[in-house]
């Protein structure tokens, strides 16, 4: 009987440990802006559908990943998840531009001749190349080849600084 639980337990505690090993980065990223009409006043308050599209170059070119959403927008500020319909795969190794198109007429599509497009594109900061970061996971192998000491505090009076024999 014993045997069986001690059995038993192993298993539940490699089923804890495994699962976490396999799990996998989120592929989304938080998005936050403000609509304002042409003369600067916030849009009212209303659910907006917006269309997001992600293009590598800053003019022209083909989307290489896009979604729609409905957005709730309250004094024009709006907070969404891109990724969370259409995962984001794509590789965050290249610069990258954001343009919206907006659903002005209240149609609920953004397929209409009087939706607008948000220009210029809007060029997305490092922090959305922190997917990239997954790759640091799956390093393996790596070895260090140098022979160094790190010396300093990193403060203006002793900096930070490597001596050895390779650098």
């Amino acid at each position: 009987m014993r045997c069986v639980k001690a059995i038993a337990m192993m298993v539940c505690v490699l089923v804890l440990v495994a699962v976490p090993l396999f799990a996998q980065v989120p592929r989304t990223m938080n998005y936050q802006a403000r609509l304002v009409d042409a003369s600067g006043n916030a849009v009212t308050d209303a659910d907006r559908v917006i269309a997001f599209l992600i293009y590598n170059v800053s003019t022209g070119g083909s989307p290489l990943w896009a979604e729609t959403l409905s957005v709730n927008c309250v004094n024009g500020l709006f907070d969404v998840q891109l990724g969370a319909v259409h995962p984001l795969d794509l590789p965050f190794d290249e610069p990258y531009w954001i343009q919206l198109k907006v659903d002005i007429d209240d149609d609920g599509s953004v397929a209409g001749g009087a939706d607008e497009f948000f220009a210029p594109r809007e060029k997305l900061a490092p922090v959305s190349y922190s997917h990239r970061a997954v790759y640091a996971d799956t390093a393996d192998n790596y070895q260090v080849q140098h022979d160094a000491t790190l010396t300093g505090d990193g403060t203006a009076s002793s900096p930070l600084s490597a001596v050895g024999d390779d650098w």
